[in-house]
């Protein structure tokens, strides 16, 4: 009888030990978003107005520690991102990727604020030039992101 409640002591002891263990791990999620754009533009090398369309995908690895912090990894390119100069018919392409992590401690505010540069390749004689994206991110209580773009901006480079 003895080695019966030592036995059942011992693998309720494990159990217990076993369950805190596993709510003391990380839990991660991945999300992935898609956001359209379809806007007109200046053109800052020239003041050509364009026509931008196509999507900028944003992936985010969320990282829920044990302590209840969120450690976050971003990336954030365009895709089938393309502009067309409303005057001349010039094309441009935008390529680029922008990765970024951050970590937000237990009990402060989740937002995080991203800003991304990519580039607008000219097919043509017309200059490059960059194109700037500040997002806003903003995290609930079970550590999903919702994204905003705040702006976009663009940047001759010559």
């Amino acid at each position: 009888m003895k080695r019966i409640v030592l036995l059942l002591a011992v693998v309720g002891t494990t159990l217990a030990l076993a369950t805190g263990m596993a709510l003391a791990q990380a839990t991660t999620d991945t999300y992935n978003e898609t956001v359209p754009v379809d806007v007109i533009f200046d053109n800052p090398c020239n003041g050509e107005p364009l026509h931008i369309t196509g999507e900028i995908h944003i992936l985010y690895i969320v990282t829920e520690d044990a302590n209840g912090g969120i450690h976050i990894q971003m990336q954030i390119q365009p895709q089938e991102y393309t502009a067309t100069g409303l005057v001349s018919g010039e094309q441009y392409r935008g390529v680029g990727v922008s990765r970024d992590e951050g970590y937000i401690a237990p009990g402060t505010v989740r937002e995080l604020t991203h800003v991304n540069h990519f580039s607008m390749i000219s097919e043509g004689p017309t200059a490059n030039f960059l194109q700037g994206v500040t997002i806003h991110h903003t995290f609930n209580a079970k550590g999903e992101p919702t994204a905003d773009i705040l702006s976009l901006n663009f940047y001759c480079v010559g």
